[in-house]
């Protein structure tokens, strides 16, 4: 699937590196390793328009956030922004406010102003992987914001 590590000994990992080695100088070595996944997680309250329903709603802004930070739309080493979840939910038909609660990962429940992803790099005695944030399904939280009048 769309994202998954590229597994040590595998016919994908064989093959890249038989690429990879016909078309390196001979005297260059090279280290192949996959991504370092980092999920992370969403909590929003949103309002929406009175001429909608939340249960035609919900599901469409998760859909937008899944296709929004999918692997095939990300790059190694990207950031995830407040403002970049804002504007994902605020961009689906019906929503009129978006109260961005939690955005966090592999730390406390929070309300993170990024997440960092690092690209690949040397920590002094290793070669580090790049790192991808990624949304899973699960990891949204989306609650209906009744405003009273």
């Amino acid at each position: 699937s769309a994202g998954a590590e590229v597994q040590f000994g595998s016919v994908l990992y064989q093959g890249l590196s038989d690429a990879i080695d016909r078309a390196r100088p001979p005297a260059q070595a090279v280290q192949i390793a996959s991504y370092e996944p980092l999920d992370f997680k969403i909590e929003a309250k949103v309002q929406i328009h009175p001429d909608y329903q939340w249960d035609l709603v919900q599901p469409v802004i998760a859909e937008h956030l899944l296709q929004t930070f999918a692997f095939e739309q990300r790059s190694f080493g990207q950031d995830v922004r407040q403002s970049e979840v804002i504007a994902a939910i605020q961009a689906v038909a019906g929503v009129v406010a978006v109260d961005l609660d939690f955005l966090y990962h592999n730390t406390s429940k929070t309300l993170q102003p990024r997440l960092v992803a690092e690209m690949a790099r040397w920590d002094g005695t290793t070669i580090r992987p790049a790192q991808m944030l990624r949304l899973q399904a699960s990891d949204i939280t989306l609650i209906l914001w009744k405003v009273s009048r």
